[in-house]
């Protein structure tokens, strides 16, 4: 999770999904604590904007890593590769250090703090957020427990480490992704948004709270 602020950084506008051949909307992000990149340099190469949830996941990681591997082949064409993430610059040059990457890493909240969270419970050997009966079975009565766990620990983190609940950005892919949305659910004033990636609606609730103050991002892409 993250909590961020964006003000030292160019955000996009865009009214809805861009056609093919559209004009790309034109942003600057960090690259380093000190150093930015902005779109409209590479004008007229080819760019592949690969956007990921965050450094040290173990799909993303290796999603970059695969990526770094064909690079040759991205090169063959002119074309300039670039991860986007909410990680902060010096999580970027860590995590690029270790997996040994050679494109750049893009911050989207450079400024941002993040606030890991990890999953207790096992299955086949990695850790996830709640238990699941089969692929896509949500054990509901699980899930629902552990979400309290995270909103009591996300209460406790905002009063040790004094920050709002009303700055905090949930960002999660899969397991992680479907914890938040079941967060989203049980208690939408712990969030101020979401940017989920293969999410799942985890059940139906019981009480339909108001999420007029929420803003969430859900992507299902391939």
């Amino acid at each position: 999770m993250a909590r961020g602020n964006a003000s030292n950084v160019t955000p996009m506008h865009a009214s809805g999904i861009l056609d093919a051949g559209a004009v790309a909307p034109n942003f600057t992000l960090h690259v380093t604590p000190d150093q930015t990149l902005t779109l409209s340099d590479l004008l007229g190469r080819p760019v592949i904007l690969a956007f990921y949830p965050a450094d040290w996941s173990p799909v993303c990681g290796g999603q970059m890593a695969l990526y770094n591997e064909i690079l040759p082949e991205f090169r063959k064409f002119g074309a300039e590769l670039l991860g986007v993430s909410v990680d902060g610059s010096w999580f970027h040059g860590a995590f690029a250090e270790a997996r040994h990457l050679h494109f750049s890493l893009l911050a989207v909240w450079p400024g941002a703090a993040l606030l890991p969270v990890r999953g207790k419970v096992l299955e086949n050997g990695m850790p996830g957020f709640f238990r699941r009966f089969a692929e896509g079975v949500f054990d509901v009565e699980d899930l629902k427990f552990r979400t309290e766990e995270l909103a009591q620990f996300i209460e406790a983190a905002s009063k040790r480490y004094d920050f709002s609940m009303k700055k905090l950005i949930a960002v999660g892919y899969s397991n992680g992704a479907n914890i938040a949305a079941s967060l989203i659910l049980l208690h939408p004033h712990h969030l101020a948004a979401a940017v989920l990636f293969r999410a799942m609606v985890p059940f139906g609730p019981d009480i339909i709270r108001d999420f007029n103050n929420l803003s969430v991002f859900i992507g299902a892409g391939a």
